[in-house]
């Protein structure tokens, strides 16, 4: 059964390299799939790809949701939210 962890883009700046390279580092951690979806726009991503989450064009407020299945999917989306709450906010 797949976790989606949704939340508003909390980055003034958008989603650029940094966020989305950490993003990724986050991600390596689990074997779990995690797809990145913009919800504003449609456009989505693997979360393994930081050209690709960079290229969903994500604004700040926008609506976002990321979305694990997998074996492990369950520590990967605690993990996930943690990130999106603690670490996130802080890297633009």
């Amino acid at each position: 059964m797949a976790v989606e962890i949704a939340f508003p883009f909390p980055l003034p700046g958008g989603l650029h390299a940094r966020p989305a390279s950490r993003l990724r580092e986050e991600v390596s951690r689990f074997r779990s799939v995690v797809t990145f979806l913009n919800r504003a726009s449609g456009n989505g991503a693997s979360a393994r790809s930081v050209l690709g989450l960079v290229a969903t064009r994500t604004g700040h407020g926008e609506p976002c949701v990321l979305h694990v299945q997998g074996d492990d999917e369950a520590e990967a989306a605690e993990a996930l939210r943690r990130f999106v709450k603690a670490v996130l906010p802080g890297l633009d």
